[in-house]
This record gives C-alpha cells, structure tokens and sequence, in this order.
C-alpha cells in the first residue's frame, strides 16, 4: 500500500522542490520508505511513499523494476492472486528479485501488454513506464478502490494518489470546476471523472491511460455488467453453495499480508461474515474492531461485542465522542483533497486510528448492502412501482398526514425522518431516477437556487446533475428498475462517497483497508444472480446462517452514522 505520484514533461532541474513536496505530502499513506525515479531525457520523475504489507524487506520497496530495467512501476494497492500470477510468469522464464506482490505486475505487462489488466486481482492504482515504448501506462482497479488523479495540459502530463499531493505543482492552476462544485452540493461528494479543480481529474474505475509523445487517450477495461457469469441459471440451493464458496475465497485471498490482519466489525450481517469466514481460514480466533457512542440510538457496539464473543475473537472497542470529534477535526478536514459531506468519515477515521496501534492492515464490509439491495431505498422503490396503478395523489396525502402527526426525533433513522425523506421526491415520484436522487442527495436544483448568487446561476449548468445520474440510470435500459437503481449506487454512491472515506479514513492513519466483498469475480457472481435472490440480501443470511446466531440474521440494516444533529446542541458547552 503506497502513495504514488509522478510528472512528466517538466526538465528535472526545474522545480524540484515541487517534486518532492508531491511525494512528501504523501507520507502518511507510506510511511515505511520513500523511492524516486528520475529520467532526465525524458523529463520523467516517479515517487513512491510505502506502508510495508508484502514483503517487508528493502527488496519491497519501489519502484520496481523488471529485469533490465526498461519497465518501471510505481503502485498503490494490493494484488491478490500475485502468487500464482508469479508462479505462471516463472515457468516462462521470468525473474523476481523480491516477494512483494505488485512484482508481478512487470513481468504480467511484458508478456501481456496493457491487457494485463484482466489478469490482476486485487485493488489498485499504478503508474508504469515502458522506456522502450517511451509511453506511460496508468490503470486503476475495477471499483475505483484506490484513488488515482491526474492533470494534463500544456505539454505537461502529472498524476498523484492525492488531490493536494498534485496541488503541489505551481504550475498548476487553482481555479474551481463549477460542474464539480454544482454536483458536490447535490451529492455531498464530487463524482469521478470530475475533482473540484478545473483541469485536474479522477481516473474512472476500470480504466486505464496512456501517455506518449503528448498524446493522451483513455481505456475502459471493465464494467460490472459484462455478462461473465452463469449465475442467472443456477438454481437456488447451488447458487448459494457457490457464494458461500466464492466469499470465502476472497476473504481467504484477502488476508495474505506480512503483517497482523484485522476485521472492522460493526456487529451488522456484512462485517459479522467476515468475521466468522477470517476464523474459519486462519483456523484461529482474529482480531476485530469497533466503536461505539454515548448516544444509544447510533450506538452499534452492544451489536459488535455479542458477536465478538460468539466467535471468540481478539476484540478492541473504543467509544467515539463530541470531543474526540472536535480534536481530529481540522486534521481530517485538511487532508480532505476536495469538499466530501459524508460525515462518517470523522468516526471512520478514529476507527483507523484505534485499529492502527494493533494491526497495519483491517478488512472492511463495505460494498454489501449494493451488491444485495440491502438498503431501506430499495424498499421504498419497490413499493413506488408496485402502487403505480393508485392514485398519485392519494399516496401523497396520507404519507404528509402521517409525517405531520408525528414529532421530529434525532434517533438513527426515526421513522418521521424516513417518511419526510420519502416526501421529499414527491415531485418525481413517477421517475425512479430522479426520485433515488433526490433520496440519496443533498440540495435539491430549487434549493441551490436559493443558495447561489445570481451570476453564479448563470455559470452553472442545471442539468449537471440529472445528466450525471441519467448516465448510470439510462447505461443498461433492458435491466429492470431495481437492478438500475443498484447500477446507480454502486458506480455512484459506492465508488464516489463510501470507497473514497474508507481509503481517506484508513490512509490518514497509515492503515490499509481492503474490501472482500468488492472482488470482481465475486461481484460478477452476485450481479447475475436473479433479482429475488439477492432483494434485502436474502442469500446472504441464508448462507451464513450457520455460521452466525439467529438475531445477527435477522437485524436490521443500521448504517454508520454519527450523532452530529445532538452534538450541535451540546457543543457550545465544550468550547
């Protein structure tokens, strides 16, 4: 796991304080060893800032190279199946001189060029010269679990893990993308391929770019619908043996490190499973982690300890408060990159921190709840379609009756807040695109008018936001409106809010967070599955019903929040 940064067409006897300020900006996601590249012909440089997983020996560091040094890579992330990739690779004559997994992606490229690609399992954002090609090849994984950014103008090509890190350059503008700021407001979070910078932009998920002669072209590699899979054939007891069969692997797969492994465990079904399936593989009791708050309602720890003790496991738990939220506050905030309003990522990033004195790598379970429709919105949108023959404005009414009645509460999801929630698409109830918006969202279009100046208005494009959403509702229209509405969120919500503060959360505090549930066989798998199957993640609790007590089966979904509405009450008594 690393931070990676690179430049390419600037002479390296210019600037080079910019150079390394790039890569120094990027310790906390390495802080283990710092590696360069510098080509002076080419007016190349490459940075590599490593936290040590796989291999911790000097052999590991980076960047790496192949055997005659005509391939360089610079790589942050994690290669799954690297062993067996290396085994292939040395029956055709290849040589390692390390045992560190992004090795093989060298010697992968060498035999295979850029579709490489479709070989690597695992998460990942690289860099890689060929010097021979005099070109720069630069691939993010499937999901976009790792962050890549990247700028190009004016014969001048830059790229870094970290938006700050790539604002290091002085030859880089700031100057605000209003499209990024316009759709930041509507989805607390700027969307891929914008960032909040005009001229600086996120790499998608499953794609790669090459760079050459000053020619940059872009490559999509994969996509969650390709039809990869059988799974829509098989019948429902072999579809759940073959789930339980493929978690287990990539739990399995993502558990290899040098270093201590352990579990977020939140006490919900999807971290509960990683749990149960790390136990089984290590064949010895893991070690979890969990927080909780004074505020009983959010408090999800009484949850993770039950399970814990279940499964006998080494657990930590800490309880996060108004006052550790006030101390990390500014240092999360600056470490940021761009405005990001999911703010869970401040007790995500205690987390980290807590986890970080006992272990350097944690799994996560994020990515379930949008590979199995475990959301409450789902619900909500299969209810819509299926009273689509009443009356609208029946509906309407005795939903704002029953909202009106009922008094306002600060809980965790209070059903008032539901059913105003629900409300608040009534304008586009008849449009399931639209109205996931307006649920999943923050201002709506009537609402950032109010907020915006008049000559602001006119610099903005209104549509910025249904095109954005259109884009992933309209991709597969043979797909029923479900299996769009869960297209939306997991190239969406997924990939733009929970992967970005599951990395920023985690690298903060020098720890690696890897996400079984996001390995892309896997995923193809689950994505083919009928519909039925995996509604409100009935397979899910059907298979690892023997592995966890009934109650854990059958609780419902609480995502992670924090109390922030009643800590705005309170905090005036703290400062």
């Amino acid at each position: 796991m690393c931070g990676i940064c690179g430049v390419k067409g600037i002479p390296l006897d210019h600037n080079m304080i910019d150079r390394k300020n790039m890569l120094k900006s990027l310790f906390h996601r390495g802080p283990d060893s710092q590696g360069e590249y510098c080509d002076s012909e080419e007016r190349l440089y490459l940075g590599a800032s490593r936290l040590s997983i796989v291999d911790l020996t000097s052999f590991g560091s980076q960047p790496v190279f192949n055997e005659d040094k005509t391939i360089v890579l610079v790589c942050n992330g994690e290669i799954y199946n690297a062993l067996s990739l290396k085994k292939e690779l040395q029956e055709r004559s290849h040589r390692f001189y390390s045992t560190t997994d992004i090795e093989v992606i060298v010697h992968l490229y060498e035999e295979m060029g850029e579709l490489c690609l479709s070989k690597l399992k695992g998460m990942f954002a690289f860099a890689l010269w060929d010097k021979r090609k005099k070109s720069l090849f630069i691939a993010r994984d499937r999901m976009g679990i790792k962050p890549l950014y990247y700028h190009h103008a004016n014969g001048i090509f830059a790229f870094s893990s970290e938006l700050t890190s790539l604002m290091k350059l002085t030859c880089i503008r700031r100057e605000i993308d209003l499209r990024a700021l316009d759709l930041y407001f509507s989805l607390e979070y700027v969307p891929a391929p914008f960032s909040m910078y005009r001229g600086i932009f996120k790499l998608m998920p499953g794609s790669f770019l090459t760079y050459s002669r000053s020619e940059l072209r872009m490559h999509p590699y994969w996509d969650l619908d390709q039809d990869k899979s059988q799974a829509h054939m098989l019948c429902f007891t072999s579809a759940a043996e073959r789930l339980e069969q493929l978690l287990k692997a990539s739990v399995r797969e993502h558990l290899i490190a040098d270093v201590p492994v352990g579990v977020f465990l939140s006490g919900g079904l999807d971290s509960s499973i990683l749990v149960a399936l790390a136990n089984h593989v290590l064949q010895r009791k893991c070690i979890t982690f969990s927080i909780g708050f004074d505020e009983k309602t959010f408090d999800e720890s009484p949850y993770a300890q039950n399970v814990a003790r279940f499964l006998g496991t080494q657990h930590h738990h800490a309880v996060f408060t108004l006052r550790n939220f006030l101390d990390i506050f500014h240092s999360v905030s600056y470490q940021m990159d761009e405005p990001f309003g999911d703010l869970s990522i401040f007790p995500t990033n205690f987390l980290s921190r807590f986890a970080r004195y006992h272990v350097k790598t944690v799994l996560s379970g994020d990515g379930a709840d949008e590979l199995f429709m475990g959301y409450p919105t789902y619900k909500a949108h299969q209810f819509l379609e299926g009273f689509k023959g009443l009356p609208l404005a029946f509906s309407k009414n005795m939903l704002r009756l029953l909202a009106g009645i009922l008094p306002v509460k600060h809980a965790y999801f209070s059903i008032d807040f539901k059913i105003k929630q629900l409300l608040r698409a009534e304008e586009v109830w008849q449009d399931p695109c639209m109205r996931h918006s307006h649920w999943m969202g923050s201002f709506l279009n009537k609402e950032k008018d109010l907020l915006y100046s008049a000559a602001l208005r006119q610099k903005i494009n209104s549509n910025e936001l249904s095109n954005y959403y259109y884009g992933l509702f309209e991709k597969y229209q043979q797909m029923s409106v479900l299996k769009r509405i869960q297209y939306m969120d997991i190239y969406g919500y997924l990939s733009n809010d929970l992967l970005v503060k599951a990395d920023r959360a985690s690298m903060f505090a020098s720890l690696e967070c890897r996400v079984p549930y996001l390995d892309h066989i896997l995923m193809e798998f689950i994505w083919n599955l009928p519909t039925e199957y995996i509604y409100q993640k009935y397979l899910l609790k059907f298979v690892f019903r023997k592995y966890l007590p009934k109650e854990v089966i059958q609780r419902k979904k609480q995502g992670f929040s924090m109390p922030f509405a009643i800590w705005l009450g309170i905090k005036s008594l703290l400062v």
